[in-house]
């Protein structure tokens, strides 16, 4: 049925035609009579409660008219629900196949068997969603009315409303189940040709042969006429070729690639010497990080067999061995001593299907909450939305034990840990977690601390506003105990005395009642079933140490136990710094040493039978933590970086695991400078850990060379040295000035590209237009063939796609720009891409308004004619006609007299259907001082468009013989000139200075209105390339604009803004081209990797374009990964030398 011409609307129109039949719901048509039977006969199972219902109905007549009504609305909305989230489903499972389908022309579908119907689908799928929200918003809207009106009905209480409408909803349910798994049928269907494309796709991505990629064609054709043949229009084979592919062929989130008895057919023929290619140059990141997971798993094998086992630290990334009967004696003592853990049963005991129904009845006894607080008015459609479960993703949280560091000697503590992501009540407890942490954090300032670097550039904001004193304490203490033994009706007590006390005093970002919120957060505390091993617990004390609610709950409980220390935290959150990471608390004091022992004095009590815990606090003038210590003597703070003596013992900092997923081993080196730079307040700390870092470079076996080369390097991207970093160095404090600058804008860059809906923080304006004016990388498309897209050309990875080996674009463009710019309206400022840039600019309105003007009146260039009616569109297109005329009539006079022939005149006559009028706009300058505005004049369908495309066409060749001059479309063309011949290029000068500014001021007096301005120098920029020479050595480089890269895409001259795909290709290119040095190559292939990664393209992306690069030209020798290799300068030479060539046959 896929390979019809016309299945690509029929099973999409059943699908909705479906839904359409379902709108015209028939309860609102029966009489009482069938209604009632009806509704018991679908809900008999329900015995109970359809007691209660047939009593209220048969007593209250107009109760049972709002029933009738309230459950046709309800249908309604479940319909629409059930084909929005259908549509959705389509869009996410196949938005990846549908981006590369766009990239294929047909020709190529058709070799490859694909349907061209299938992106057609997809855009008609995308339709029906938009018009189905706007109907389930219609129809929430009368929901919402008819709820509110049930306040008309008599003899109901509320409490007997609320279990109506939670039956009714139930009613609802059950009785379109059989449409429900019609339309789910149906919908397995349609991804038929998805999967088709997935297969495809997913072959391609292994870099098949030309011989490979023919046999698996004609063995999909052959297939195909098989199935055909076997089982006429019935098409199942993509289904099953793609499950064997997802169950055999590849593991994805392993990025391995396997094979068995039961590959399927398409692979199973074709010949697997090829793939060795593709085997040696997989993704390195995922190459390490298999062949750790391998050696450990041998490691662990082969200790199991002596009867130890293998455990990481719940800190750090260290390994311990320990005895298998001792360390299943220290969990079964802790789960037995503490009496945290309740057994409930033994899972091996019984069956599959009852395991699941125990899981089923913890999610049904959440939704059901969640319905009853809905239904009840008690949360809003959006907190519903945000808190309701994924039936299909819920997973039984379990129990797994991490050891703690040795304490003394040879004894081990451990320490719970529950992983609870995929638990029933996850998102209750992050809706929860963010809402109680917002009023926490506005009491007492309370902050969290990302890491150790933020750690320190807290304290020293503190320090700079003269906070911290010679007689300043800094105090740490955990709260793990706490967080595990908390009693949960004293907690609900805490709860609801903090929300009672402090809740009236802050702002709440959602208006949620007090007895809402307790009855979440006890709903999410009496539903802690983990699993441990085969057993099945019950934490009946404290909350799970993986969610998020815990550390919020502990907090509020610590601050009820210890009302002094929360008094003073209030009273004190302008002056001390107080914050929090995970579950470990920092705080300033300048009181008395006594005091502070005294706020901690007090016991907490956990539990009901007055069992207690002692806070030990940390108190002194130093501490440490993760990789950062700090300390201060008499009010100097001093920061530097922490090594463990175990742990970090010639080791790479765990903090760079993210960055030794680069391909550079010189990136890596820079990244840890970097961050090293803004650890150490001190240079003699920066000094010693840059002796650190090369010891531990020359231990890994790099050349010291190397080494000394990447640091001159670092210290050159920040202009810190001139000649030698050992010698010709700025003062640290500049370097680490420059450091911290650079950082600060780009936590804004990141914050603004990867976290997008959390925009409308009330800080986050300040925070642009404090920190930096440039605010998000050019996302704009300049196609004008492109206006039917809604959602284009901002590149985005999601969460699925993070561990493939390569990137799938989501597509999605005005979500970010719509946000920013409602944000920066409130505040009178504007958002304008800029002018030969790829980023956008961010100022106040009125400044560009006096800008455009002041350039206007300066330079006389526009006159106004009249003021358009903009209510009035007859006006606008009464002008454009008149224009229209005139230039008509003009042209038929030329032809009349013959001194055009009819051809030109035809080429030069106006398109009357598309004409315009051009449109004045202007953009910001951001490579210039005090950012001057550049006019834009959008002309593509002027009424003279055509006469000037035809005069351009006879005048340039003619300007160009007579100036002996060359037009430039990329600044590959200046660099290819300037090396041809230096004086014929540019205008050149060997006489005096001054005799220079005689002939400019001459012909500057000739050009009044047109004052020309010349750069004289030895060193110009040109285009996107700087050109100096120093002694007659002409030199070339890439010019970069500090203030926007890496933040933005690499901008290249004559390369179009959208095809990301080739940009990479383009920038490699000139810069091949521009550096003649390795070093300065490799240098700028790391700004490339940095603009590219800070725009979200994966770095598997990135390194797999650059090998492509490399392996186009020749030299696969210069492997990324290959280290010092990769810096050799007779490989370089060779990679140039293809370059040119390749450039010379494309200008031939």
């Amino acid at each position: 049925e896929q390979r019809n011409n016309d299945s690509n609307q029929t099973t999409t129109t059943m699908l909705h035609a479906d839904f359409e039949t379902t709108f015209k719901c028939g309860y609102c048509n029966m009489s009482n009579v069938e209604f009632k039977e009806r509704l018991f006969k679908v809900t008999s199972q329900d015995q109970r409660r359809q007691t209660f219902v047939k009593q209220w109905l048969e007593i209250d007549m107009t109760l049972l008219e709002f029933i009738r009504k309230y459950t046709c609305i309800i249908a309604h909305v479940y319909c629409l629900k059930m084909e929005l989230d259908s549509y959705k489903s389509y869009i996410d499972r196949t938005q990846s196949e549908y981006l590369w389908l766009s990239q294929l022309r047909k020709m190529r579908m058709k070799e490859d068997n694909i349907d061209e119907n299938f992106s057609e689908t997809q855009k008609y799928i995308r339709y029906q969603l938009r018009i189905t929200e706007q109907s389930l918003s219609k129809a929430i809207t009368k929901l919402i009315n008819c709820i509110q009106n049930q306040e008309a009905i008599s003899g109901s209480s509320v409490m007997d409303m609320t279990l109506l409408k939670a039956y009714i909803i139930t009613f609802v349910r059950q009785d379109y189940r059989e449409l429900h798994d019609d339309v789910e049928q149906k919908k397995r269907l349609l991804l038929l040709k998805a999967n088709d494309v997935r297969l495809v796709k997913e072959f391609f991505d292994l870099k098949p042969n030309s011989i490979q990629i023919s046999l698996a064609r004609s063995i999909w054709r052959a297939t195909i006429r098989e199935e055909e043949t076997k089982n006429g229009k019935e098409y199942e084979m993509s289904e099953r070729w793609n499950h064997d592919l997802n169950e055999h062929a590849f593991n994805d989130n392993k990025n391995e690639f396997s094979f068995d008895q039961e590959t399927c057919q398409l692979l199973q023929y074709v010949d697997l010497n090829g793939f060795s290619e593709l085997i040696d140059h997989m993704d390195s990141t995922d190459q390490i990080n298999e062949d750790l997971k391998q050696g450990i798993s041998h490691i662990r094998d082969h200790f199991m067999k002596e009867n130890y086992v293998l455990r990481t630290s719940y800190k750090g990334y260290s390994l311990h061995i320990f005895p298998s009967n001792d360390f299943k004696l220290l969990c079964s003592d802790y789960i037995e001593l503490t009496g945290i853990y309740k057994f409930i049963q033994n899972m091996d005991t019984i069956e599959l299907i009852e395991h699941d129904q125990f899981l089923f009845n913890i999610v049904k006894q959440v939704q059901t909450k969640l319905d009853d607080l809905f239904c009840s008015n008690c949360i809003t459609q959006r907190q519903y939305d945000q808190m309701r479960i994924s039936r299909s993703e819920v997973e039984l949280s379990y129990l797994v034990f991490a050891l703690n560091t040795p304490v003394k000697g040879n004894i081990y503590t451990i320490r719970p840990v529950v992983v609870c992501n995929k638990g029933p009540t996850m998102r209750i407890s992050r809706y929860l977690c963010n809402l109680l942490w917002s009023l926490f954090h506005q009491l007492t300032g309370c902050r969290t601390f990302r890491n150790g670097v933020d750690v320190i550039e807290n304290f020293e904001s503190y320090a700079r506003n003269n906070y911290l004193q010679s007689t300043t304490l800094f105090v740490t203490f955990n709260i793990h105990e706490i967080c595990m033994n908390f009693s949960h009706e004293i907690m609900i007590k805490a709860l609801e005395h903090f929300l009672l006390i402090y809740g009236t005093q802050v702002s709440m970002e959602e208006e949620l009642a007090i007895e809402t919120i307790l009855q979440l957060v006890r709903l999410v505390l009496e539903n802690q079933m983990v699993l441990y091993g085969s057993c099945l617990f019950e934490q009946t004390r404290g909350n799970a140490s993986g969610c998020p609610l815990t550390i919020p709950l502990a907090c509020i409980y610590l601050c009820y136990s210890q009302p002094a220390l929360m008094s003073v935290l209030i009273a004190q959150k302008q002056q001390e710094l107080f914050g929090r990471f995970q579950d470990n608390l920092f705080l300033t004091w300048n009181r008395s040493e006594d005091q502070l022992h005294f706020l901690f004095g007090k016991p907490i009590v956990v539990d009901r039978h007055y069992q207690s815990i002692q806070i030990k606090p940390f108190i002194g003038t130093s501490f440490h933590f993760l990789d950062v210590e700090l300390s201060h003597n008499k009010g100097h703070l001093h920061t530097r970086i922490y090594h463990d003596a175990v742990m970090d013992q010639y080791q790479l900092p765990n903090q760079f695991q993210a960055e030794r997923s680069s391909c550079l081993p010189s990136r890596l080196l820079q990244s840890m400078l970097m961050y090293v730079v803004r650890c150490c307040s001190k240079e003699q700390s920066f000094d010693y850990e840059r002796r650190y870092l090369k010891l531990v470079y020359l231990l890994y076996g790099f050349s010291e060379n190397f080494i000394d080369n990447c640091i001159e390097q670092f210290y050159k991207r920040f202009y810190a040295c001139e000649v030698n970093y050992f010698v010709d160095r700025i003062p640290y404090e500049t370097l680490r000035r420059r450091v911290m600058k650079r950082h600060a804008q780009l936590v804004i860059i990141l914050f603004l590209c990867y976290d997008p809906l959390n925009l409308l923080d009330y800080t986050m304006v300040d925070q642009i237009n404090q920190a930096i004016d440039i605010v998000v990388p050019w996302m704009d498309n300049m196609d004008d063939n492109d206006d039917d897209d809604d959602n284009e050309k901002i590149i985005n990875l999601s969460g699925d796609e993070i561990n493939e080996r390569r990137p799938l674009y989501q597509i999605t463009r005005k979500k970010y720009l719509n946000i920013i710019r409602q944000q920066l309206q409130t505040n009178n400022r504007i958002l304008l891409p800029t002018y030969n840039l790829y980023a956008y600019y961010s100022c106040e309105l009125t400044l560009m308004q006096q800008k455009v003007h002041e350039h206007m009146t300066r330079t006389g260039a526009y006159r106004l004619i009249m003021e358009l009616d903009q209510t009035n569109p007859y006006s606008l297109k009464e002008f454009v006609k008149k224009m229209n005329n005139d230039i008509m009539k003009k042209l038929n006079c030329v032809l009349h007299n013959k001194l055009i022939t009819y051809a030109q005149w035809k080429q030069m006559s106006t398109n009357r259907s598309n004409s315009q009028l051009n449109t004045l706009y202007f953009l910001p300058d951001t490579r210039q001082a005090n950012v001057p505005f550049h006019p834009m004049v959008r002309c593509h369908h002027h009424l003279t468009m055509n006469i000037s495309h035809f005069l351009n066409r006879l005048l340039q060749p003619i300007y160009d013989y007579v100036t002996f001059s060359t037009t430039f479309n990329t600044g590959a063309d200046v660099i290819d000139a300037v090396e041809r011949c230096f004086d014929e290029i540019f205008f050149t000068w060997n006489d005096s200075e001054q005799r220079l500014h005689d002939v400019l001021h001459t012909i500057n007096r000739q050009l009044l209105n047109m004052p020309i301005t010349m750069s004289i120098s030895n060193d110009i920029n040109c285009l996107d390339v700087n050109i100096c020479h120093l002694d007659g050595n002409l030199k070339i480089k890439v010019v970069h604009q500090l203030n926007t890269e890496p933040y933005s895409l690499p901008y290249v001259v004559g390369h179009p803004r959208h095809k990301y795909h080739s940009l990479l290709r383009a920038a490699l290119l000139r810069a091949t081209r521009c550096y003649a040095n390795v070093f300065d190559f490799v240098n700028e292939l790391v700004d490339i990797q940095l603009s590219f990664q800070y725009n979200r393209f994966s770095n598997d992306f990135i390194i797999d374009q650059i090998q492509l690069f490399l392996k186009e030209f020749g030299e696969s020798q210069m492997n990324v990964h290959g280290g010092e290799k990769f810096y050799d300068q007779s490989l370089y030479d060779h990679l140039r030398h293809h370059v040119f060539k390749y450039h010379q046959r494309e200008k031939d």
